[in-house]
């Protein structure tokens, strides 16, 4: 489940917890991060 994470992967490692549920929220947490 971490190939397609490995791009984000920085921002992953500490949620890499739980890499299902976190890739729904990381697409959303990037585009507010970035704003």
């Amino acid at each position: 489940n971490q190939k397609p994470q490995a791009k984000g992967n920085a921002n992953q490692k500490p949620q890499g917890k739980n890499p299902k549920s976190v890739v729904q929220e990381q697409p959303k947490r990037r585009k507010n991060a970035k704003k």
